[in-house]
């Protein structure tokens, strides 16, 4: 089988996974929930208006019974190219930073955090702390 050299040029340049940044921290729980057995949903809404992202992710006990909780989470990026599918499963960035409300609930519970974040093409393979506490 043949391929020619655009073919190859496309198939191993388009659709290029684009590092994304990770969120982490500690999660304080003054209502004595048992979160290690729960995992967070994170979901990230352009504050314009669009498709929201939508992410799940673990929670692990710092310690025993002092209610102290941590998680990281990976949110994919990715960079809008002329005439190519934008992936689904990533929040698309430029070099303008876009406000987004960032939603975390403790799944099967009432826990939940809401507030705002920007992203940009300059958080690409970036770590951003954030911690909460309820």
């Amino acid at each position: 089988m043949k391929i020619s050299i655009v073919t190859l040029f496309y198939l191993l340049f388009t659709n290029i996974p684009e590092p994304g940044v990770l969120f982490y921290g500690i999660l304080r729980d003054d209502h004595c929930l048992s979160l290690t057995e729960q995992r967070l949903k994170w979901s990230f809404t352009p504050a314009t208006g669009g498709k929201t992202l939508t992410l799940t992710s673990p929670v692990k006990a710092l310690d025993e019974g002092q209610g102290l909780f941590s998680y990281s989470v990976l949110v994919p990026l990715a960079t809008a190219i002329e005439g190519e599918t934008i992936p689904e499963n990533a929040i698309l960035v430029s070099d303008m930073p876009a406000k987004y409300i960032r939603r975390l609930q403790v799944e099967g519970s009432n826990l939940v955090k809401v507030d705002t974040v920007y992203l940009s093409a300059q958080d690409r393979g970036t770590f951003r702390q954030w911690s909460a506490v309820w």
